[in-house]
């Protein structure tokens, strides 16, 4: 069951929340994506240093 909890503003300055299905499969995408990013990030600065030492001269 997926389930989102989002915040109603009313005049009165109080919050109420509504539940909405959703949100847990939308959570799961998120942390997907955070993981493939973190891990792109690492693996593009690993490219451009190997190439830095190639461009360099250095021997592997």
């Amino acid at each position: 069951m997926n389930i989102q909890v989002k915040s109603i503003s009313h005049h009165n300055g109080k919050h109420k929340q509504a539940i909405h299905k959703g949100e847990s499969q939308h959570m799961g995408g998120e942390i997907l994506n955070a993981a493939l990013l973190s891990f792109g990030l690492i693996f593009v600065g690993w490219a451009l240093g190997a190439l830095l030492l190639k461009i360099q001269g250095a021997e592997e």
